[in-house]
């Protein structure tokens, strides 16, 4: 998952889970703020620089894959 541990996570179609992490969040200023900065943390691993080293990595390993 992209999130990693950065998030809450519930069933789709549970609406009544999803209420529960809604008022767990709500109640929690720690878990809140804790969850925050480790999302913000979480970013900077898709930053346009990181994503493009590793697009040129998967290019050019496919690439050399690719000759006879």
């Amino acid at each position: 998952e992209i999130a990693q541990d950065n998030a809450l996570f519930f069933p789709p179609a549970d609406t009544h889970r999803l209420a529960e992490q809604m008022q767990l969040l709500l109640h929690d200023e720690n878990r809140r703020k804790s969850l925050a900065e480790a999302g913000k943390q979480r970013l900077s691993d898709f930053s346009r620089e990181k994503i493009m080293l590793r697009f040129e990595q998967v290019l050019l390993n496919e690439l050399s894959k690719a000759k006879p």
